[in-house]
């Protein structure tokens, strides 16, 4: 059967999918699905995918989306060799790093970048808002040096998965306190370790990376004693990164912008809209 790609060609999560299945040589069947027009919550769509998003693939009985994870999957499966996505597990890491910073960094800055001209009425991208895009992509990613240790506060949601995975693998390591509500990672030692200036961010030797869903997938690979937490298996892997890019670009997005007011702004309580957001598609 010949792989179905679900999705508007001029979706910028679409296109990087076609790119990819281009590069590898693989056919697959386009079906046009007009998120403009509302076509992704037809029924035969949220069967597909309740999550209701493009792009969505279809490989035989198997259904994914999550534009990255479908690349992941794609070069998986159909790559002769691994240009696209290394076997090496440093090297596999910092592409990991660079997908889900695209997810939920760059990706979300630039959907509220266009809202307001595809459905707020706006006839042009505001300045500031271009600004705030190339801020980050002006960035140069280093790769920095150390030996195991974890920088970020222990009451961060991110930090804390990232705790767990390193005691479910057993593994001791060293624990550096930032305090985001301080300023700690806008430092200057900081932001040469990091210059996205998230938490958490690893050093194991000389490797350095950010991202919780990285970190845990890199520390599963290298230290865990079985393939429990994070499959081999192609398929299951595939569901576990959809479930990990959804996390970082959609589930956490929301739980940010939900609490921020409270903790940033005075707010008293989380707004209803806010809240109600959370549990969309479940």
């Amino acid at each position: 059967m010949v792989l179905k790609l679900h999705g508007l060609i001029g979706s910028p999560f679409v296109r990087p999918v076609i790119l990819t299945l281009g590069a590898l040589g693989v056919k697959y069947e386009m079906i046009e699905v007009n998120t403009l027009a509302g076509e992704q919550f037809k029924p035969e769509f949220l069967k597909l995918n309740p999550l209701h998003t493009v792009p969505t693939i279809e490989d035989d009985e198997f259904a994914l989306w999550e534009s990255a994870a479908i690349n992941s999957y794609l070069v998986g499966k159909f790559g002769k060799d691994d240009s696209l996505y290394p076997q090496d597990l440093q090297k596999k890491a910092i592409v990991d790093n660079r997908l889900y910073f695209n997810c939920g960094v760059l990706s979300p800055k630039l959907i509220s970048v266009l809202i307001s001209v595809m459905k707020g009425g706006d006839k042009k991208v505001k300045n500031e808002n271009v600004a705030v895009l190339m801020e980050d992509a002006s960035i140069n990613l280093p790769v920095p040096k150390m030996t195991p240790k974890i920088h970020g506060s222990i009451f961060s949601p991110p930090v804390r998965s990232t705790l767990l995975t390193l005691s479910a693998q057993g593994v001791d390591f060293d624990f550096n306190e930032v305090n985001t509500t301080k300023g700690d990672h806008l430092t200057e030692w900081y932001l040469k370790l990091n210059p996205i200036h998230t938490i958490p961010t690893l050093e194991d030797g000389e490797f350095v990376v950010w991202d919780s869903h990285v970190i845990n997938a890199y520390l599963t690979q290298k230290y865990g004693k079985n393939d429990s937490l994070y499959p081999k298996d192609l398929l299951k892997r595939a569901v576990v990164d959809q479930r990990m890019y959804f996390d970082c670009g959609v589930l956490f997005v929301r739980l940010r912008s939900a609490v921020l007011p409270v903790l940033k702004q005075g707010a008293k309580a989380i707004a209803k809209d806010a809240a109600d957001s959370l549990s969309e598609g479940k």
